[in-house]
């Protein structure tokens, strides 16, 4: 599965050609606008974002909970939204694919983009893809795109995220401008806290490796001493082939992995049978959550903890 969000391009051409083509740079404050507006391209980003800002202000998803992110296609009205918000955070790294550089070229006046690969300065080497591995497919050459996972990326994320709007709304809204410094020192805060359970509860199982439904949550293991061994593909709604499974249980028992996830939004079927012929317990991790980072984050540790400690017991 190629971590990708395939964005109906052609709609968006026709949006934002009839609108005209936007005159300013991107990066670029516009001086005294107001901020009503703001879209978030997936749940986590908006779970990152929300935090920041009062109610007052609307914080839009154009993915919603529950659909799959790799394959999703835009309607009309959700790129009608992205077109008059006024700022818009997204992944980058491919994630958007060729949408987020139209929504760049064909920018209004006064929208402003977030990136955040670009903003905590992440690329494709390094750290993001050396401890990754995968089962039963071939390698892919690309970066883990779900920068949002980690907690330590997501708090750079957030405190220039935070200097972004901040700097927006200063001239015209300054009482919005010291909320989002408030609610950014609360979000830190709340980010930290799961920094540190996450290093706390994870420490007793370092050095071991997991089995993913696809390749979302390296960075963050590696960052608390674990390894994802992940499938990026399976035989989709007909089951794995004879040939994945066995692929697969080859790379199980090679890599030493101790326990299998699945995620909500992929197929189950390849990972449930290699849990069943491996031995192995069967957890459930989310990589886009509902909207809310924070819950994404805690119930996604309480399942690392609850099946790895399962994985412990057995003989």
């Amino acid at each position: 599965m190629h971590s990708r969000l395939l964005f109906t391009l052609l709609t968006l051409l026709t949006l934002t050609l009839a609108a005209g083509p936007g005159g300013c740079q991107r990066g670029q404050a516009p001086d005294g606008h107001d901020l009503r507006v703001v879209v978030a391209t997936i749940p986590p980003i908006r779970g990152l974002i929300r935090p920041l800002l009062p109610e007052s202000v609307h914080v839009v998803m154009l993915v919603e909970p529950g659909q799959n992110a790799h394959g999703h296609r835009l309607t009309p009205a959700q790129v009608a939204t992205a077109r008059t918000a006024d700022v818009i955070f997204a992944v980058g790294l491919g994630m958007e694919e060729g949408a987020l550089e139209q929504f760049q070229r064909h920018r209004p006046v006064r929208q402003q983009i977030g990136v955040f690969a670009e903003m905590v300065d992440v690329g494709f080497s390094g750290q993001a893809h050396e401890g990754h591995d995968h089962a039963g497919h071939d390698h892919a050459s690309h970066a883990d795109m779900h920068v949002w996972i980690d907690p330590v990326l997501s708090a750079e994320f957030v405190e220039a995220a935070a200097a972004m709007l901040i700097e927006r709304v200063r001239p015209s809204q300054p009482a919005l401008a010291e909320q989002v410094a408030a609610r950014r020192d609360a979000l830190l805060a709340t980010i930290k806290a799961i920094d540190a359970a996450y290093a706390q509860r994870l420490a007793p199982f370092a050095g071991q490796s997991v089995l993913t439904a696809h390749p979302a949550f390296a960075r963050m293991l590696e960052r608390y001493g674990l390894h994802e061994v992940s499938l990026s593909a399976t035989s989709g709604h007909a089951g794995p082939s004879a040939a994945e499974l066995s692929a697969a249980l080859r790379t199980v028992r090679e890599r030493g992995v101790v326990a299998v996830f699945l995620e909500p939004q992929a197929p189950a079927a390849l990972p449930r049978r290699i849990a069943e012929q491996a031995g192995l317990p069967l957890g459930t991790l989310d990589p886009l959550g509902s909207g809310d980072w924070e819950r994404m984050m805690e119930s996604n540790l309480d399942a690392l903890v609850a099946t790895l400690s399962e994985a412990a017991a057995r003989p």
